[in-house]
């Protein structure tokens, strides 16, 4: 194929693409790398397609028959896969046609494609060719479904169950689906007549996303106790047995008299039965209970249907089960990540009904408590002062009470959008509503305080909760957090109110003192690397050597963790800021000390002294017979301890006399409550 320099290129690319596609078929941007090299050469080379080999028209269907979220056009793509094979004389597969087929149908031309389909199935004469194979009639089947046609359907169906009866039957969800759509009383019991069917034809092949298809279906057309049915019998296949292996000729018997019934089905009245769909929904008595439900509500929200787990909680409600606050917030939650603004709009009216009702029960207990009736005073934002709280009707007068959860997720909800007036509103409806506040919601209120950059504020509001709330590992870090930023607006002198470094280490070392024996387990457990590194990022943007000597011990002694990767250069570059005092008053000046030789030159000088003495600590572990691979864990962070202290000693004096840089250490040790600390095998008396 002779190709001019351009082409060579395009020629190169596509190839370099299928190389790629080929090695690493899992990698997404290898595919869409190959696709648009593909029609780059198609368009641009001469005889280019006649030159693909079949492996690469393989490996170009496959890519592209992968649907998805980040293949939105698949069906498009293998459209013009198999137009262009057509192009050159090349046959396509039966798989090919047919999605081929399926494509014109999806991108609008329903008409053309049901015509080419019926073509094809008139003049095929036997099995062994396309327009009678059970692939070519479960598509049929699927297309006149969706177009509406659900007569054709129903007779496409016949013709490949009596002679295809062990075919895979699935394209019947998709006349199930239609007829919910249609959704009249013959269309509904003709759907469930046509799920039975389905039930049977599978067996124990019928699979849980099977289920959930029919069900959903159901349930986001409004038909709850439909959909409570097929729910029923997922949750009941666990008790049916493996049946002997299908015989075809009874599976043709019974699968063309339940279509019969099907189609006999009286069209006549006006609504479904109430008694069939009682029968339909009857539960096994083990399932008359809310753990039931509350299965359900949690699966329709892991797959991210809300508005299907909130029409569960309404059936609940109708069947007499009344739900815990749990499952209201679980969906309350699931409203909320959707992002859309109605589902927000529920999620806050949901909860704060629920809230309301928690309120008014305060009022009743206490009214009760005096002896008087009781006088609710309850205050629920609404949109504007006329507004009312818009509660579903099934929850009108079953309304759970909110929980420290409820109040949680509304919390961060509020946070998440910088909402001042509601973030207070919560706080104080959490208040009224004697519910102990947790270290969860604690903390969001400080995320808001720190968002709004009122660090004085997180401070003091910090010291007043965890009065009564128990703070975590989380909190501190919110505090380190903000550390960081105050610091920066400290040296431009625009800030009071917040801790130094060593204060805040002294508020954790008595926090984690203070705890029983297995939440502090818990809280040990949860200190990061990532937590580490901030506190000696803080110590070391404070300008404080001594402090980042006796933190560094601290973190280890309390919380078994030793310094990480980052520890080095902080240090080095904390140590080599020492003669350049003012350190810049804004981060501008701060950057040009950075970048400028002398800091540099300084930065170089620090790392000699460091692996100086790093040697020298090596030289004496080998003297003892002790290589660096020999060390376990533990010994290894206390290595570097007391590496990374007698570094901090080495260059202190030199600018300060041995028992000064002690009294600074041991200032520093009972400024944050360690006094019990060991700081390193040798003190500013035995460094050099």
């Amino acid at each position: 194929m002779p190709a001019s320099g351009p082409q060579k290129v395009l020629l190169k690319r596509f190839n370099v693409a299928t190389q790629n596609a080929t090695h690493k078929p899992e990698e997404d941007g290898s595919r869409k790398e190959l696709w648009k090299a593909y029609l780059r050469a198609k368009e641009s080379i001469p005889g280019f397609l006649t030159a693909i080999p079949d492996q690469t028209w393989d490996l170009l269907w496959k890519g592209e028959s992968e649907e998805g979220i980040s293949n939105p056009n698949s069906m498009a793509h293998l459209k013009t896969l198999v137009e262009d094979m057509d192009s050159i004389g090349k046959e396509s597969t039966l798989e090919q046609r047919l999605a081929h087929l399926e494509a014109i149908f999806v991108e609008g031309n329903r008409q053309d494609a049901l015509k080419e389909w019926e073509d094809s199935h008139d003049i095929s004469g036997g099995r062994s060719v396309d327009g009678h194979k059970p692939e070519f009639l479960s598509l049929g089947i699927r297309m006149y479904a969706h177009d509406g046609n659900l007569d054709r359907a129903v007779v496409i169906l016949q013709e490949l169950l009596e002679t295809y009866p062990l075919a895979d039957p699935r394209a019947i969800i998709s006349m199930v689906k239609a007829l919910i759509r249609r959704g009249t009383s013959k269309d509904l019991q003709q759907a469930w007549a046509l799920y039975q069917l389905l039930r049977q034809l599978l067996g124990t092949s019928m699979t849980m996303e099977d289920y959930d298809i029919v069900s959903l279906s159901f349930m986001e057309s409004g038909n709850k106790d439909l959909a409570l049915g097929v729910f029923r019998d997922m949750m009941l296949v666990g008790d049916r047995k493996d049946g002997p292996e299908r015989d075809a000729s009874v599976v043709q018997h019974q699968a063309m008299r339940h279509i019969q019934e099907m189609r006999s089905i009286d069209a006549s009245k006006e609504s479904v039965d109430s008694t069939f769909l009682a029968a339909l929904a009857m539960l096994p008595r083990r399932f008359h209970n809310k753990w039931f439900y509350a299965s359900w509500m949690k699966k329709l929200i892991g797959m991210g249907r809300p508005d299907a787990a909130a029409q569960v909680l309404e059936l609940m409600f109708e069947r007499g089960c009344r739900a815990d606050a749990i499952h209201v917030n679980g969906i309350i939650g699931a409203w909320l990540r959707t992002g859309d603004t109605k589902d927000k709009e529920k999620a806050e009216l949901m909860a704060w009904a629920m809230i309301q009702a928690r309120l008014e029960f305060v009022s009743r207990r206490r009214a009760d408590q005096l002896g008087r009736s009781a006088e609710t005073t309850v205050s629920i934002p609404n949109k504007s002062p006329n507004d009312k709280i818009r509660v579903p009707r099934f929850l009108r007068r079953n309304v759970p009470q909110a929980t420290i959860e409820t109040f949680s997720v509304m919390l961060l909800h509020y946070v998440n959008r910088l909402n001042g007036d509601r973030i207070k509103q919560i706080t104080d409806a959490l208040h009224q509503a004697e519910i102990k506040m947790n270290s969860y919601f604690m903390n969001h209120v400080l995320v808001a305080e720190m968002r709004s950059r009122s660090y004085s504020n997180l401070w003091a509001r910090y010291l007043r909760l965890s009065k009564t709330v128990r703070a975590d590992v989380h909190t501190f870090t919110l505090l380190w957090d903000a550390m960081i930023k105050q610091i920066e607006q400290a040296r431009a002198g625009r800030l009071r109110g917040y801790p130094t470094p060593r204060l805040l280490m002294r508020h954790m070392m008595t926090w984690l003192d203070e705890l029983d024996s297995d939440w502090r387990t818990q809280m040990i457990a949860r200190f990061t690397a990532q937590l580490y590194d901030r506190i000696i990022e803080c110590f070391d943007k404070a300008n404080d050597l001594p402090g980042s000597l006796v933190v560094m011990h601290a973190m280890h002694s309390r919380f078994g963790v030793g310094p990480q990767k980052r520890t080095s250069d902080s240090l080095v570059q904390e140590i080599a800021r020492i003669s350049f005092r003012a350190d810049g008053k804004t981060p501008r000046m701060r950057r040009e000390v950075q970048r400028s030789a002398a800091f540099k030159g300084n930065v170089q000088k620090v790392r000699a002294v460091l692996e100086m003495l790093r040697s020298r600590r090596l030289r004496d572990l080998e003297d003892e017979g002790v290589s660096l691979e020999d060390l376990g864990a533990d010994e290894l962070n206390q290595f570097n301890l007391n590496l990374f202290s007698e570094l901090i000693r080495v260059v202190s004096i030199r600018s300060d006399t041995p028992d000064r840089v002690e009294a600074a250490i041991r200032q520093a040790k009972t400024e944050m409550n360690g006094e019990d600390l060991e700081t390193g095998d040798r003190d500013s008396f035995q460094v050099s």
